[in-house]
């Protein structure tokens, strides 16, 4: 979509929005779309369903400039990598006010999400290189990679030696070094042979880089340790293992300090993909890839530099709402009046949930027929639940 588009789009928003044109008694509009539920869930923060003849049907949530709410992710059962969950109850357990769901898994019947997770300002999943993340860095929302490095450091005497860490609550992975925290649950579920050494250290790993102390409390061989409560596991596998050995071998009395190095500021972040609009401008779009140009339910996230918020999902493959390609998606949130907007997981994954008169009520069809259970949701939260 051309950047001309984009602005003829914005005109005709702000035509609408100057004109009033509002439904007539019956609901519905001269351009043949309707107005099906209109609702206020919070101070600033609207929900509305619009029906249009293409057929499509959308359901959105409008965080208003100022509005006195929080954006959080939650992770299935409170625990990375250990299950899904169904975006109802994840609006119900934290008490939102709205919730979508979020985070792409890494693979249709995987657990773990794909990117970071970062919550209240803490790591509860590290980036990869690759991964675009939704984020709020510095009080306002964003989109880009999250710059990340840990390291454990045996602070020797005239010398630091250093044991780099690939990721936190990944997984144990072949000839890697890997962190657990009790963001990762009970133990590690590595297997048997996987050098882990627990620590006892004052986590979280709080974003803005932290230097914690670390004790070394045992060296285990047996997979599956168990994660201390106020500590973390590092699991080695294949070449990973020889090294994590080695250095606990070597490093047993000195003192130790856990590092992780992070950008300052950054309060939330969820894995999207791919980034829809950036400063008003439409970004280049795969269109030979049919997740891309194809039909389907969408869950999409627009903002504007004023502090506006969208929090869409669109019904797709039924009767009543076809679905949308990406370049559709777009417009939409330009339609909306956003000017940055990222497309997370969709498909049968796409799911909205606000509260309601019966406590949470899911307010789309999702096209599986019921609930798709998920890795991460993202929440709209009070400040009592923060």
């Amino acid at each position: 979509m051309s950047a001309r588009r984009i602005r003829q789009l914005v005109l005709a928003g702000l035509v609408v929005a100057l004109l009033g044109l509002g439904p007539s008694a019956s609901g519905e509009h001269e351009w043949g779309w309707q107005l099906l539920a209109r609702d206020v869930l919070w101070e600033g923060v609207e929900f509305t369903i619009v029906q249009e003849p293409t057929p499509v049907r959308t359901h959105v949530v409008h965080v208003h400039p100022g509005a006195p709410v929080r954006v959080k992710p939650v992770v299935s059962a409170g625990r990375v990598g250990s299950t899904r969950e169904a975006v109802s109850s994840m609006c119900a357990r934290t008490g939102s006010v709205a919730c979508i769901n979020a985070s792409f898994a890494t693979c249709p019947t995987c657990h773990m999400p794909h990117g970071a997770v970062v919550r209240k300002f803490q790591f509860v999943q590290s980036p990869t290189d690759h991964q675009y993340q939704l984020k709020i860095q510095d009080g306002r929302m964003q989109t880009g990679p999250i710059e990340w490095s840990a390291r454990l450091e045996a602070l020797r005497p005239g010398e630091v030696q250093t044991l780099p860490i690939t990721g936190v609550n990944i997984g144990t992975r072949r000839d890697q070094i890997t962190l657990h925290d009790k963001n990762f649950g009970a133990s590690t579920g590595s297997p048997p042979g996987t050098v882990e050494l627990v620590v006892r250290a004052p986590t979280p790993q709080w974003t803005g880089g932290v230097r914690q102390r670390a004790t070394i409390l045992r060296l285990e061989t047996g997979g599956n340790a168990t994660i201390p409560r106020r500590g973390a596991v590092l699991s080695g596998s294949g070449m990973g293992a020889h090294v994590l050995w080695a250095f606990a071998m070597d490093n047993g009395t000195v003192p130790l300090d856990l590092v992780v190095e992070s950008p300052a500021g950054l309060e939330m972040a969820v894995s999207g993909h791919p980034l829809l609009l950036a400063d008003g401008v439409a970004t280049e779009l795969d269109q030979i890839d049919g997740k891309v140009t194809g039909l389907h339910p969408r869950t999409l996230v627009g903002w504007d530099d004023a502090g506006s918020m969208w929090f869409v999902v669109v019904d797709g493959r039924q009767a009543h709402s076809r679905g949308l390609t990406l370049d559709e998606s777009r417009e939409l949130l330009v339609r909306l009046g956003a000017t940055h907007g990222i497309n997370l997981d969709g498909g049968g994954s796409s799911t909205m949930v606000t509260s309601c008169a019966l406590g949470w009520c899911v307010r789309n069809r999702p096209s599986d027929g019921r609930e798709r259970l998920v890795p991460v949701g993202l929440a709209i939260v009070p400040p009592e639940k923060w």
